[in-house]
């Protein structure tokens, strides 16, 4: 009986672990454009509550656009609130 538990233990753990990695497989999957950055939109007003989404959207935004410099004066800023 203990032997069919640690078996049953066994598979339940590895079941676990491939839907742990098949759903990992997915996420990996999905990676953003530099197109799909530049057209981010950034609501006017949003930094006044949330600076650092605000400025990390704006660093996406110019990274986006290649313009590299601005993305990363963003970035820093956006760091600087703990984004």
């Amino acid at each position: 009986m203990q032997q069919v538990m640690r078996v049953a233990r066994a598979t339940f753990v590895a079941m676990l672990l491939m839907v742990g990695v098949a759903a990992h497989a997915d996420e990996t999957a999905n990676h953003v454009t530099d197109q799909e950055l530049s057209d981010a939109k950034c609501a006017i007003g949003m930094e006044k509550f949330l600076p650092g989404d605000y400025y990390y959207c704006l660093g996406a935004q110019n990274y986006g656009t290649q313009h590299t410099e601005a993305a990363q004066r963003f970035f820093k800023e956006a760091a600087g609130w703990a984004s």
